[in-house]
């Protein structure tokens, strides 16, 4: 068990000083979200490897804080507060070094950042950062913060406009192959503006690099903000089923087409709220194809989104249909209308057990959507019901005048 820091420092301690560390500095540090999670990660899935070769460096700067935190806590607290009180000066030796080469990665970045290009500290990559020859700009990251991001972006000659980019840092395919994967028109589905790297600026090499060795889309984004923001509890049971017809229609005229938007996902769904009154006005899913077809290993990377609405044929690596669809659309209504993710276990970070077996909580959702939806997320494709089926149930559902306010009738 150890750390992965950058410049390929690895910092490896035995076992159980691994381990103790990572307790300690959620316990006693005070580290940012990121790095909180892939500390909890590793100590939840027994991971031997924090990788924090990505990470940014203020990152490293708040870690360097929490470490000699842990050392002047475990000074103070003295060998009686070690199980073994023999390992206590080993321990606090380890947290010593790492200390000392945190100490001199800052001091390194902060002698490399002499006289480079200040338009984007590294420390916040890539807000900042321009695209296709300064057309864009990032101006903030909206989810994810390890290899695989989604950020907020504007134009300077479009004054007003809004664009959703991701990016990984990850190998991606050929720039022909992600054109044709990703560079296609379908209503109610956001418009792709550019494929390809952040700008090259500066003069600082090692700063350039990090930027074209990024792959990006840009996305051109309607009104409104992701539907994980528009919706907070519960909501009535007419309000969830709007939203699900105009997601709904969306997805089908997709799969009609041949393309299954299978990655859909409250986080990647648009639309504006009034009251109760919720507007889809688009989705997309170029983001998870992209992350999908990006290689590369990293040990732990913060996850780009929290929780997971995947079908277990795709859990299983099996061909995927209109019930994919079917169960996808189902577990966001599920958890629409209950306000409650229907799989306990479907956090990124842990395997999807119930979604694999179809062990979903009980759904307390009158007829005739509960029992519809029941069967929507039953593990076989064969006993879900058509996608149609489930639009057409939910149209008998939902107020007509909020229907009629959806961008994608």
């Amino acid at each position: 068990m150890g750390i992965l820091l950058p410049n390929d420092v690895d910092w490896s301690p035995a076992n159980w000083v691994g381990r103790g560390l990572f307790e300690d500095l959620l316990e006693r540090g005070s580290l940012p979200p990121a790095l909180a999670a892939d500390t909890q990660f590793c100590v939840d899935a027994e991971v031997d490897t924090l990788d924090l070769r990505d990470a940014s460096t203020d990152d490293l700067r708040v870690l360097r804080r929490a470490v000699g935190a842990v050392v002047r806590s475990s000074e103070a607290q003295g060998s009686a507060s070690f199980q073994r009180p023999e390992f206590h000066s080993v321990y606090l030796e380890k947290l010593r070094s790492l200390e000392e080469q945190l100490e001199g990665l800052l001091g390194a970045a902060a002698e490399a950042a002499d006289g480079a290009d200040h338009a984007a500290p590294l420390g916040d990559f890539p807000v900042g950062e321009t695209l296709d020859d300064g057309a864009y700009r990032i101006t903030a990251n909206l989810f994810g913060s390890g290899v695989d991001r989604v950020h907020l972006a504007a134009r300077v000659d479009e004054p007003g406009a809004r664009f959703l980019v991701s990016s990984t840092s990850r190998r991606t395919a050929s720039p022909g192959e992600l054109h044709r994967l990703l560079a296609y028109a379908s209503p109610g589905v956001f418009d792709l503006e550019y494929i390809g790297p952040f700008d090259a600026r500066g003069e600082d090499a090692a700063a350039r690099s990090l930027r074209t060795e990024h792959t990006a889309i840009v996305e051109r984004l309607p009104a409104g903000a992701p539907v994980r923001m528009v919706v907070t509890g519960a909501l009535p049971v007419p309000v969830a089923a709007t939203i699900g017809i105009a997601i709904g229609r969306i997805l089908q005229s997709a799969a009609e087409a041949g393309r299954f938007l299978v990655a859909v996902r409250p986080e990647t769904i648009w639309a504006e709220r009034e009251q109760d009154i919720i507007r889809v006005t688009g989705l997309t899913v170029r983001g998870d194809q992209l992350f999908r077809v990006s290689r590369g290993i990293c040990y732990t990377t913060a996850p780009t989104y929290e929780r997971r609405y995947t079908a277990p044929e795709l859990v299983r690596g099996e061909p995927q249909s209109d019930r994919t669809l079917t169960f996808v659309l189902a577990t966001m209504l599920a958890e629409w209308m209950t306000g409650s993710h229907p799989f306990p276990d479907a956090w990124t970070l842990r395997d999807a057990v119930s979604v694999a077996s179809g062990r979903h909580a009980p759904l307390e959702i009158p007829p005739p959507l509960g029992s519809l939806i029941d069967r929507a997320l039953r593990v076989d494709p064969a006993e879900r019901p058509a996608l149609a089926e489930v639009i057409a149930t939910l149209e008998s559902v939902g107020p007509g005048p909020a229907r009629r306010g959806s961008d994608t009738d």
